[in-house]
């Protein structure tokens, strides 16, 4: 079984999220900030890391830099709901 973690800030995106991966099989955890996400990095081994580009104080790059940092071999997908990235 794939352990998936969702970071977003949305409550209604995190949450939809993890539901249709939990009704797919998968174990997720979930995390409302890039500081919550970074702390279950640390104490465990995602297979997937599914992360919010704009959030508050850590932001999905940050997510994502330490991430793979910590395990290289995570997959990190970055999702936004803006239309452009800078």
């Amino acid at each position: 079984m794939s352990a998936i973690l969702v970071v977003d800030d949305d409550l209604n995106v995190r949450k939809s999220t993890a539901k249709i991966l939990t009704h797919e099989g998968y174990e997720v955890e979930e995390q409302e900030s890039g500081e919550d996400a970074l702390r279950a990095i640390e104490k465990s081994l995602f297979d997937l890391v599914i992360c919010d580009l704009r959030m508050q104080a850590v932001d999905g790059i940050e997510v994502l830099r330490r991430s793979k940092e910590a395990h290289p071999d995570t997959i990190v997908l970055m999702m936004t709901a803006y239309a452009t990235v800078d």
